[in-house]
């Protein structure tokens, strides 16, 4: 049996939940161990409910069995191995349940002693992948492989799509990945078919990222309701990754339903600093969302090398927004519309 020592980790989620998020590829690469298994057993080493001569709770040393462990990154000498737990805040309760399935990124911080791979947030995973085979399972393209064949298992959609979602926290893919995502991509769940967009969206090279933003942009503009699934892992590759060819794409979405999803996309024009943006821009001075309106404005300013009250601050235009505007589409009238009119087509 292995003890790995952890000097924090998050609080455990509930059973046959996912609860990673951010940069997997870095985290594994930081990683001297990366393994999954079965809590078998917890195991309080001081006792809970203790309080200082504060009243506030103490902290709790647990000691966390696992049983059935296999690696997809370094070695443990059996299947059971003890990872060491310190709650520090215990109104969170025990960290845990027995049964769950763990996926754990650890790093040897002296001689044995392995302490969490975090970037503040928890790196467990709660489903249980395919069990491996003698030494065939390794490696990030082995993991991105177990977790698809969790996503193609659609007996339970609920846990299909949460392995779908964490493609999300991929830089790359596999390429038997993106052919399953793609395979996938013709589900009838609407949000499947999303999340297999957004998943190679993410990951995508310079050539195809605008025929998929493209259809990002026309999935979304026909979708209503709540924040759709993936949306906050892709704000960044809108606004960061788009060039002048997605700007169709771009003007689609920024007439989308999502707050968030508009002003990503209003990034990405900004960005450009083109002109030829200049007559879409002084249509969203009519936008419902005041974001657009001035990030249209600014974005104005900008390609045209105009302060003052063209260019006001974010406080200052939220005072007078329509005396800001005003001047624009006035300038627009006057001078603007014949250096920019939109080209022909």
């Amino acid at each position: 049996m292995r003890l790995a020592t952890l000097v924090f980790l998050s609080a455990f989620m509930a059973q046959a939940r996912i609860s990673v998020t951010g940069d997997i590829e870095g985290r594994f690469a930081a990683s001297d161990l990366v393994c999954r298994g079965t809590v078998s057993a917890i195991t309080a080493l001081s006792r809970e409910g203790a309080t200082d001569a504060t009243g506030k709770l103490t902290p709790v040393d647990y000691d966390i069995s696992f049983s059935d462990a296999s690696c997809y990154k370094g070695t443990v000498k059996s299947q059971r191995f003890v990872v060491r737990i310190r709650r520090h805040d215990q109104s969170q309760g025990r960290p845990g349940a027995v049964r769950t399935r763990e996926l754990l990124f650890l790093k040897t911080s002296e001689g044995s002693v392995l302490e969490p791979v975090e970037d503040g947030r928890s790196a467990i995973l709660f489903w249980d992948l395919p069990r491996p085979s003698p030494g065939t399972r390794s490696g990030i393209p082995q993991l991105q492989r177990d977790i698809a064949s969790v996503a193609l298992d659609r007996r339970d959609l609920s846990r299909s799509k949460e392995a779908l979602q964490l493609f999300l926290s991929f830089g790359h893919l596999d390429p038997d990945v993106r052919a399953t995502l793609a395979q996938l991509q013709g589900s009838g769940d609407a949000d499947t078919r999303l999340l297999c967009l957004e998943a190679r969206l993410k990951t995508a090279g310079a050539g195809d990222h605008h025929a998929l933003l493209r259809e990002l942009a026309v999935a979304l503009s026909a979708r209503g309701g709540e924040n759709p699934p993936g949306m906050f892992e892709i704000l960044d590759v809108i606004a960061q990754k788009s060039s002048f060819w997605d700007f169709e794409a771009l003007k689609m979405l920024v007439r989308c339903p999502y707050p968030l999803l508009r002003s990503s996309a209003m990034d990405a024009i900004r960005s450009l600093r083109a002109p030829r943006t200049m007559p879409f821009l002084v249509e969203q001075l009519d936008s419902n969302d005041p974001d657009v309106q001035y990030d249209a404005l600014i974005t104005l300013a900008e390609i045209t090398n105009k302060g003052g009250d063209f260019g006001p601050t974010m406080d200052t235009f939220e005072k007078q927004p329509e005396k800001h505007i005003a001047l624009w589409k006035k300038w627009w009238q006057d001078e603007g519309a014949r250096r920019y009119a939109a080209p022909a087509r």
